[in-house]
């Protein structure tokens, strides 16, 4: 169950500086944390950044409380007209988007307003938007910003953008890159109507929508984003595809959140790589896990969710900070095992199972040598504590150390199985192998490990494609994998045409076959 504790603000609008208890705000929206823990927010309603430090005291940051504008200059002296959007660059600068201005504002660490795109104009119509140099593109109604990294190693700045055609909603996902000095903007997905549906999986051209709202970092490490989409309640994971050097898509339908025709729509991801959404239509907090099941997240008080429309994960606290309303709240979450750990921590923990630092147990492995802790193997997996419970490890257990050989399966498969025994740690990611991944959710399932196997589940529905889905699909009716089925078939049926062409599809299964037939009219 995770608490619920209120940050700062209170149910009332308006607009005051203070303790948590005394401060005010008036429709916040986006957050981020700077590398001090103080928070920024802004509060839209209010045409201003606030902050909260990190006891709870609350300040003004830049703008000035219930004066509308678009002038530049010092952070106290700039205006903005009901500022939505929040994200930190590298070098610390605050990027703003100024929803009513129709621009993307930049704070930089000094703490001058500048404008990077855009042009303030007060129009929401579909004809007004346009790609180009900064100051000559147009935006219609930016509402989130978001800092992506691409492989190149080029930070990108995405933003929602929404746009009206008489009664007629449109969406766009723009992006904004620092070129010789200069920023561009470009438009990344389609400009048809987001009534006509893009296919569930499809290149980001391809991509049609409503009314994207709030934009968030994958903490996969794997170049990839979400944005969600508070018309047709679908959550759009957005990655960039090393094989086909573009950026590709994968929808899902958010089945517990209802649509938000004129609130918000929040999203954020924790380290497990869970998704969390919210609406300020509902009062509840929907969770994606990485398999791809929806839920929601049972929280200790929620009455004090009222209209939620923005959300912040922060990996130190393991937290999600809510903004909602007229305040800002902090949900505290349970621990869970950590999927994506820092680069250092890896390298420490790798001592032990490559060097053997303090290890009784030899895994070898092709030749190559792993080590591991005896004690551990066994409490934590069941296959282990058979295999040194037999006859046959009699011998082995009486020596100092024992000895392992594994067969038929890869270094790297098995030492991220060990990995995840000895320190409840996921090493791999989508930018990892397939083979591996694939290999390791073979052991794991061998080894009666669930968590890992469904771990590697989630990874492998994020690299299906042509040349792996009818493997996928076989692999998952052998281990009896049910989602991951199902999201091979939903490949094969987004992609039918193309997926009748290859010599494995007459190799599906009989029972399959009757599955994907029975839901397209051939």
């Amino acid at each position: 169950m995770a608490a619920v504790k209120v940050v700062a603000g209170t149910a009332e609008a308006g607009y005051a500086n203070g303790s948590r208890h005394e401060a005010r705000f008036n429709n916040p929206m986006e957050m981020v944390l700077k590398p001090d823990r103080t928070l920024l927010v802004a509060d839209s309603g209010n045409h201003c950044i606030r902050q909260i430090t990190a006891d709870g005291v609350v300040t003004h940051y830049a703008g000035k409380a219930g004066i509308t504008g678009n002038t530049d200059g010092h952070r106290l002296k700039a205006r903005f007209n009901t500022p939505t959007g929040l994200c930190l660059t590298k070098d610390g600068s605050l990027i703003v988007a100024d929803t009513d201005n129709g621009t993307i504002r930049k704070i930089d660490s000094q703490g001058i307003v500048s404008t990077v795109a855009g042009k303030a104009e007060r129009t929401r119509m579909k004809e007004t938007y346009k790609d180009g140099p900064g100051f000559e593109a147009r935006f219609c109604k930016p509402t989130s910003v978001e800092v992506c990294e691409e492989p190149s190693g080029k930070d990108f700045i995405f933003v929602s953008d929404n746009a009206y055609h008489y009664s007629i909603r449109y969406g766009y996902l723009r992006k904004v890159t620092l070129e010789e000095g200069d920023y561009h903007v470009t438009t990344i997905s389609s400009n048809d109507n987001g009534y006509f549906q893009c296919p569930k999986f499809a290149k980001a051209s391809e991509l049609t929508l409503n009314s994207p709202d709030q934009i968030c970092n994958s903490t996969l490490q794997d170049f990839s984003f979400y944005v969600i989409d508070k018309c047709d309640q679908t959550l759009i994971r957005v990655s960039f595809s090393s094989s086909t050097d573009e950026l590709v898509v994968f929808k899902s339908t958010c089945s517990n959140i209802p649509q938000s025709h004129h609130g918000h729509c929040g999203v954020a991801v924790d380290s497990s790589e869970n998704v969390y959404v919210v609406s300020t239509a509902t009062k509840a907090v929907g969770v994606l896990s990485p398999l791809g099941v929806w839920g929601t997240l049972v929280l200790s008080n929620a009455t004090d969710l009222l209209s939620p429309s923005r959300l912040l994960f922060d990996v130190e606290s393991n937290c999600l900070f809510v903004s909602q309303q007229h305040s800002i709240l902090k949900i505290v979450l349970p621990m869970t095992r950590q999927s994506i750990p820092d680069c250092k921590l890896i390298q420490s923990l790798g001592t032990i199972i490559d060097k053997g630092n303090g290890a009784d147990v030899v895994i070898t492995v092709s030749e190559r040598k792993l080590h591991a802790i005896k004690e551990i193997l066994c409490q934590k997996s069941l296959y282990f504590q058979r295999m040194f419970s037999t006859p046959m490890r009699e011998s082995a257990r009486k020596s100092q150390s024992s000895s392992i050989a594994i067969h038929d399966s890869s270094f790297e498969a098995v030492r991220a199985v060990i990995f995840w025994i000895m320190f409840d740690v996921m090493i791999l990611t989508t930018e990892s192998d397939v083979d591996n991944i694939v290999d390791t959710f073979r052991l794991a399932d061998s080894y009666l490990l669930n968590e890992l196997r469904d771990k590697c589940a989630a990874l492998l529905m994020r690299c299906i494609g042509m040349a792996n889905v009818f493997d996928l699909l076989n692999l998952a009716e052998k281990t009896s994998h049910v989602l991951l089925k199902m999201a091979a078939i939903d490949f094969i049926l987004e992609n039918l045409k193309a997926a009748r062409r290859q010599p494995k599809f007459n190799d599906i299964n009989t029972e399959v076959m009757k599955l994907i037939l029975s839901q397209v009219k051939l």
